[in-house]
């Protein structure tokens, strides 16, 4: 149960921002301003400036994410159930160290390497898990995902989505907002800060997860995440 948390919580951590897609946007024609000659008027064009638009924004930034060498991240989550905090670490092209703390005091470790994947629960004995479907499965995935091997489409982005651009003062951060119906009765917001074309912290809420909180930080910063046995 444990390692599905992690899974699951590592999944969010690598996109937890949600991904979006709009439609490319169209420009105005250009605006025709008369200008008076000595002897005729001539038409000439001045091209108006595109407004930006927020969901490339937020698009670009997590592509630009997705090509990061390195990040560690703080992870909180809560809902109905339960809530756990955590930290993860991860390195390219496939290596990941994450520390999970559960509400009801369980701890759970988690190593990444390549299709390697070790487990321990309280600090008890490291497991080799790596032939069980689960970690097969996610260890691919984690692979495809920040190696590029996966499409935009896979990973999540949505057409026509709404985004919100508007500035956190307190994080001192763009922040953009976005409302994604993931059934008829429940709708998913996500709220991502970019600073510097960089994602700093997402926030996610949803009827059917919770609350999600996740900071970013050591972007591409030089550190090694080794096989524990």
């Amino acid at each position: 149960m444990l390692s599905r948390i992690i899974l699951f919580s590592f999944g969010l951590a690598l996109c937890g921002s949600g991904c979006f897609r709009q439609d490319a946007h169209i420009s105005k024609p250009p605006k025709l301003i008369p200008t008076k000659t000595d002897i005729t008027s001539t038409l000439i064009t001045e091209p108006i400036p595109t407004p930006p638009n927020p969901a490339e924004e937020l698009n670009a930034a997590i592509l630009k994410f997705r090509d990061q060498k390195s990040f560690r991240a703080k992870l909180h989550i809560q809902n109905a159930k339960t809530s756990f905090s955590g930290t993860i670490e991860f390195v390219k092209p496939s290596r990941m160290h994450a520390l999970i703390q559960t509400s009801d005091n369980q701890s759970l470790d988690i190593i990444i390497t390549g299709p390697n994947v070790y487990t321990r629960v309280n600090e008890t004995t490291w497991k080799n898990i790596s032939t069980t479907p689960e970690a097969m499965k996610f260890s691919d995935m984690l692979y495809s995902f920040t190696n590029g091997k996966m499409s935009v489409s896979q990973f999540g982005i949505q057409k026509n989505t709404p985004v919100e651009k508007t500035h956190d003062a307190i994080k001192n951060c763009d922040l953009y907002t976005a409302k994604l119906a993931r059934t008829d009765t429940n709708t998913q917001t996500t709220q991502t800060c970019i600073a510097n074309d960089i994602i700093t912290y997402v926030h996610i809420e949803a009827k059917d997860t919770g609350v999600t909180d996740i900071e970013y930080y050591d972007q591409n910063a030089l550190f090694l995440i080794e096989r524990p046995i």
